[in-house]
């Protein structure tokens, strides 16, 4: 249960990272901070990111607690809920690629690929087999990477 209640403390601290954010107009300028808003997180708080983020979370929706689910789908306080709403926005713009409807499907690649670069850096980052590159290069590379992968020619 401790363990429980100090995630929800963590999302809640992420959730106001990204609400304190000066985030940009532009909806794909917006998703490539809170991309970085994530990493900067984990890097500041890498223990705790690997609570939250790192192990599983057993419980079901119908388990959640009457104030998860005030929380849930929240963009305020519910750091997916957050990416979500931008993410709408972009397609609402029309920026993705035809192939790409799909605002989980974009959501959850957008979060896998902010999170692989975090999780490789706090679990192996002192690892003398990979000449690791700085973690800004790495995540300024892989956020350009995925959002051009991502966006129609030009925009």
């Amino acid at each position: 249960m401790i363990s429980s209640e100090l995630c929800h403390a963590d999302y809640a601290r992420l959730a106001a990272e990204f609400q304190s954010a000066a985030l940009p107009a532009d909806p794909i300028e917006r998703i490539r901070a809170i991309g970085q808003t994530y990493i900067n997180f984990g890097l500041h708080y890498p223990n705790h990111f690997k609570l939250m983020f790192m192990t599983a979370n057993p419980q079901s929706y119908s388990e959640l607690n009457e104030k998860d689910k005030e929380v849930k789908g929240n963009p305020e306080k519910d750091s997916y809920a957050f990416l979500m709403q931008n993410v709408h926005e972009a397609l609402a713009m029309g920026v993705f690629r035809d192939e790409f409807k799909n605002a989980d499907l974009i959501a959850q690649t957008l979060w896998a690929a902010a999170h692989g670069v975090i999780s490789l850096q706090i679990a192996k980052c002192n690892d003398a087999w990979v000449d690791w590159q700085p973690i800004e290069q790495r995540a300024q590379v892989m956020l350009d990477s995925i959002l051009r992968g991502l966006l129609k020619e030009g925009k």
